[in-house]
């Protein structure tokens, strides 16, 4: 028997000491995220790093702040570049029809991995959800205007401008969100499409999401610098951890965006 058959090989001890679960423990490290040197960020006002502030009048004010959202957090903790296609109030439909997606879309500014989170919008604005099957994975024109088929066209979009690239999909902590069904359709859609990876947060992050510190970190509904900062470190564990569970997915991501590919069954 050889030590090959013998031995574990280094990812496979790294799946070994994988914690059972994503978010059991949380690092202030990106791991292997850095691997992505570019990644584009789609999400609503808790991707932009909005914060709240109190005008003259009294009345609340609200703040794209870009360069204290998760996404730029990311991009200083890993040195690579992230792009914020994102703002306050944002769904996937507003998304799809705003300048933002023909710079996704263009060509201009490729991504290596895509990061998104939407749905607490839609659930403001009682969007229709729809059936998995809006998601038309075959056909990004006759996806309807559901949750599920602007999603889809999202996630087609991605694929069109970069097929290799990594999508990580993220499911909403607020219990409102879970009930009302939009992260049910993200599980579904994150099944539907191939290189496509679901953080559940909800799922595996909601107990962080309402502790006590971070909760003290909020106001109006959204982060500070601090609790955006949290939000950053939850990601880059979790996408961590899924690297490590499932390292054969990655191993090739230096080829996204080229027609390179190894033969990995020809002998080295």
């Amino acid at each position: 028997m050889s030590k090959r058959q013998t031995e574990a090989s280094d990812f496979e001890i790294l799946a070994m000491h994988l914690p059972e679960t994503p978010l059991e423990r949380i690092r202030e490290t990106p791991g292997f995220l850095s691997i992505f040197r570019r990644v584009g960020c789609i999400g609503d006002s808790l991707a932009s790093g909005e914060a709240v502030c109190t005008n003259a009048d009294g009345t609340p004010g609200y703040r794209d702040l870009f360069e204290f959202s998760w996404g730029q957090y990311l991009a200083r903790m890993t040195g690579n570049t992230y792009y914020n296609w994102s703002k306050g109030g944002l769904r996937c439909d507003t998304f799809l029809a705003s300048p933002m997606a023909g710079e996704c879309f263009g060509g201009s500014r490729k991504c290596d991995a895509y990061i998104i989170g939407l749905g607490q919008n839609e659930m403001h604005a009682n969007y229709p959800i729809g059936v998995p099957d809006d998601a038309h994975i075959r056909d990004g024109v006759l996806q309807p205007e559901t949750y599920y088929g602007n999603y889809g066209k999202i996630l087609a979009g991605i694929r069109q401008v970069q097929p290799k690239a990594r999508t990580f999909v993220l499911t909403n902590p607020l219990q409102a969100v879970e009930d009302a069904g939009y992260n049910a359709a993200v599980r579904t859609i994150s099944e539907q499409f191939d290189n496509v990876y679901l953080l559940d947060l909800h799922r595996y992050g909601s107990h962080i999401y309402s502790s006590s510190f971070l909760e003290k970190q909020k106001r109006g509904g959204h982060y500070n610098a601090i609790g955006y900062y949290i939000c950053a470190c939850v990601i880059a564990t979790y996408i961590d951890w899924i690297v490590k569970k499932y390292p054969e997915e990655f191993r090739e991501v230096e080829f996204i965006g080229t027609d390179d590919a190894y033969d990995w069954t020809a002998k080295s």
